[in-house]
């Protein structure tokens, strides 16, 4: 199965108020023709423009897929990045991520791969929906993680995404919401959509 490009935290670059320097972020999802599963769980400090992040990905399709195995045949990678909006008039974003521990994260060499991604993404709105635009690109072989044989550097990931939140009544800071992604990979000749509903707080 083609691994589709995760999804990456919504994460706002630059906090809103103290209270939101530190932030948390939960993603799960399932494939309907595979028995494909996916949870990934992040934590982020924003310091201004900048966020740091650590997630642990749980992604099955192992030789042992078992959600609390942390040993050699572990299905989970801890993963860092950093995200960066160039500025408030130019909101692109740009971020990088490493994978740093994970027995499945090699090359096609069966080497340990690091493996890395770049994106650059740009939000806007519509109306009152959310939009965002980008490109993702893999610097270097990470075959096990991002399923692209034995090539280096590729494209691995074009995307548009919409959204929409509604604020609960009663509350200062909840809130849910439904969203859409439209994701191309042009290193897998692969196209996905993924829908959802959000809840924030």
């Amino acid at each position: 199965m083609a691994r589709r490009p995760r999804k990456r935290p919504g994460f706002p670059a630059v906090a809103d108020d103290e209270r939101r320097k530190l932030l948390g972020d939960g993603w799960g999802s399932v494939d309907f023709d595979s028995a494909y599963k996916e949870m990934d769980l992040t934590l982020a400090y924003a310091l201004g423009p900048v966020t740091l992040s650590v997630a642990d990905l749980y992604w099955t399709g192992h030789a042992d897929d078992r959600y609390f195995v942390f040993d050699s045949r572990s299905p989970h990678r801890i993963e860092v990045g950093a995200s960066w909006v160039v500025s408030e008039k130019v909101p692109v974003t740009l971020s990088w991520y490493t994978v740093l521990f994970g027995a499945a994260d090699v090359n096609h060499k069966g080497e340990r791969a690091y493996a890395s991604y770049f994106e650059a993404a740009c939000p806007f709105t519509v109306k009152t929906v959310d939009m965002k635009a980008g490109v993702g690109m893999v610097p270097w072989n990470a075959a096990a993680t991002y399923l692209t044989g034995d090539r280096g550097f590729c494209v691995q990931n074009v995307f548009l995404n919409a959204g929409k939140s509604w604020n609960i009544k009663g509350t200062d800071s909840m809130s849910v919401g439904v969203f859409t992604n439209l994701i191309w990979n042009p290193a897998l000749d692969d196209v996905n959509f993924v829908g959802g509903i959000s809840f924030r707080m």
